[in-house]
């Protein structure tokens, strides 16, 4: 699963499907009030998958991975109904936190912490003591939603669609609780770093798709080109050529991609641009040279 989203493969998302498959069928299994009554079939399927009570966490991953592959297939496609069903599954295996905006503005105003200001009795308290890993729940909602937001179409004119204000709020909630395990939606260090970078290019990713829907007048293509290079820049800074070769090599490439589009002399004419376009180029040709 994790190869099928940092390389975007549909045949590597295909390999995971029936893996996704089980763990779709053991939630529902597990939580049948919520989604009705198995069928002997499905019963006897989990049975024989060996399927037995599982601990929160467990439980946490496996919802985290049918989202996850839910995006990482409406990703791919770009399908108003992969999107939509990628939107249904946040619902229905995360779902908004309790106060999430009025939580997310305290989480950032007071270093990551939601609860820093929350007094009893209050509403805010109340959801502060019952919710458990609260920035960690904050900042996963975040994510998906940013990632989900990120694919709607650039000309639809909801409120909803690339305002930015998911990866505004998952971008800086992340950076916050980078260094606590327990509070990232990623588990282990390189997953949480690399969790920011992948945001980062989906969010460049929406801009350079926004601008391409807007090419007819170059002012407005303009408006969308140099934000999505930036968010790019945002993402290097983040990114080694040496421990991270991968990822380094999907930002140089999209950046090229971009710069072509917009005319190369554009990008090179800026001076931020420019020192970035010739850094990512130069060390893309080093990563292509045979490893002696």
């Amino acid at each position: 699963m994790r190869a099928a989203e940092f390389y975007h493969s549909s045949a590597l998302l295909a390999k995971a499907a029936p893996y996704v498959d089980a763990v779709r069928l053991g939630l529902a299994a597990l939580d049948i009030d919520r989604f009705g009554e198995l069928s002997d079939e499905a019963a006897e399927e989990l049975q024989r998958r060996g399927w037995v009570e599982r601990s929160d966490y467990d439980l946490e991953r496996w919802r985290a991975l049918a989202i996850r592959f839910a995006i990482a297939r409406a990703q791919l496609s770009l399908a108003p109904n992969a999107i939509a069903a990628a939107d249904r599954s946040i619902v229905r295996y995360a779902g908004k936190p309790p106060l999430a905006d009025e939580l997310t503005d305290a989480a950032l105003e007071h270093g990551g912490d939601p609860c820093a200001e929350a007094t009893s009795p209050s509403e805010l308290a109340a959801v502060c003591d019952r919710e458990p890993n609260l920035p960690r729940r904050l900042a996963t909602y975040w994510y998906y939603r940013a990632l989900i937001d990120d694919l709607l179409d650039p000309k639809d004119k909801t409120d909803r669609a690339f305002d930015g204000q998911a990866f505004t709020n998952a971008a800086r909630l992340m950076a916050l609780i980078d260094g606590d395990e327990r509070d990232h939606p990623a588990s282990d260090p390189a997953r949480r770093h690399d969790a920011r970078v992948a945001l980062l290019l989906s969010h460049a990713a929406a801009f350079a798709r926004q601008a391409a829907a807007r090419r007819s007048t170059s002012s407005e293509a303009d408006y969308d080109w140099y934000p999505a290079l930036r968010t790019l820049i945002r993402a290097e800074r983040l990114t080694s050529p040496v421990t991270q070769p991968g990822r380094f090599r999907q930002i140089g490439v999209q950046f090229g991609t971009i710069c072509r589009a917009m005319a190369v002399e554009r990008c090179r004419d800026d001076a931020q641009l420019g020192r970035e376009y010739r850094y990512l180029t130069q060390d893309l040709a080093f990563l292509d040279q045979p490893t002696p």
